[in-house]
């Protein structure tokens, strides 16, 4: 397993700054499903940069030169004067980190199995701070990680190494030269943009409504899928600085999407050559149906005969783009990003 990060939160960075943890629980369908002994890991930890970057991301700060102060170091204060915002552990990039692990032992058990003298080692009051603690730790990964659905985890026990990994390791950016885009990577990411109606600087912005989520999704999932080599991390600068782990996400969000989306899995089956090549062909004696393209990505399906007209909801008035769709099934809906009538709002006249 190539080394992998491993973020700290409190109590356990506390005892593990004392030298007291030597072990850590993670579920056993994350990255550390094909832990060994010997594999290592990088220590992610919260951390502090000088205030002139705030509000910049942690690749913009690394690549103009900033360099972190952690929470440790502070007494661990939350708030110093000299010192910008508290970021929390995961957003820890690579070269930062100052120590890692050595993997001695990896064994499976179900969460709710965990003994009291583990709990207490790990800096938990009681078995009820442990669970609240467990499900703060997970929230990300839904129902069936919390601490009453009893998952099951991995308990990894481990080697502390106060120092950064040996240079020896393999890490993108310790190689020569700096990975750069290629023009086709670049084209391809305008392409997309264009096809859902949007901007680079409006896609990648800080905004989180669900339109702009939507787009990155399909541009990080057209060109993963478009070229399969690329990292994670590579895909991340394509990406405007994302991380590998937002990257990853946005990918499987997308696979989710494309199943409940016909427009979205329409338009990314339009932007990857290799879909588009697998489609089925249709038969002779029926007419090809109008498809959203780069060129228009707003052209809607024709209707097939006797299909069900559609209307909006009470109080609410069809677009300029969806002006059309009186006589449309509900997967030919518009398909424009700017339409304020969503596919799942349709109503059978």
């Amino acid at each position: 397993m190539s080394p992998q990060p491993i973020a700290f939160r409190m109590p356990e960075l506390r005892r593990l700054d004392e030298g007291s943890l030597n072990f850590f629980r993670r579920m056993a369908d994350g990255v550390l499903a094909r832990a060994r002994p010997g594999d290592l890991c990088w220590v992610r930890e919260p951390y502090f940069l000088p205030p002139q970057f705030d509000g910049h991301r942690p690749t913009d700060a690394l690549d103009r030169g900033a360099s972190p102060t952690f929470l440790s170091e502070t007494g661990y204060a939350r708030t110093v004067g000299h010192l910008g915002e508290l970021r929390a552990a995961r957003l820890l990039c690579r070269p930062w980190h100052r120590r890692h692990l050595r993997i001695l032992r990896v064994d499976q058990q179900r969460i709710q199995d965990v003994g009291a003298d583990d709990i207490r080692a790990a800096g938990y009051r009681d078995r009820f701070d442990f669970a609240q603690g467990w499900d703060q730790g997970i929230q990300m990964r839904g129902r069936k990680a919390h601490w009453t659905a009893n998952p099951v985890i991995l308990r990894v026990e481990f080697e502390l190494v106060d120092a950064p990994l040996p240079q020896t390791v393999s890490d993108p950016r310790a190689r020569p030269g700096k990975w750069e885009p290629r023009e086709a990577h670049l084209a391809l990411r305008a392409r997309t943009l264009c096809a859902f109606g949007s901007t680079l600087e409006e896609a990648f912005s800080a905004s989180q409504v669900d339109r702009i989520v939507r787009v990155r999704d399909a541009v990080a999932w057209v060109l993963k899928q478009t070229w399969p080599e690329l990292t994670f991390d590579q895909l991340g600068a394509l990406l405007e600085g994302k991380d590998h782990s937002t990257t990853r996400t946005m990918v499987g969000r997308a696979h989710k999407r494309r199943g409940e989306d016909a427009a979205f899995k329409l338009i990314t089956d339009d932007m990857t050559p290799g879909m588009r090549a697998r489609e089925p062909k249709p038969s002779r004696n029926r007419a090809l149906s109008a498809r959203p393209t780069v060129d228009n990505p707003h052209v809607h399906l024709a209707a097939p005969p006797n299909s069900p007209t559609l209307r909006p909801p009470a109080g609410r008035r069809w677009c300029e783009q969806c002006e059309q769709l009186a006589d449309q099934t509900r997967a030919a809906a518009c398909t424009s990003p700017f339409c304020k009538v969503k596919p799942k709002e349709l109503e059978r006249a």
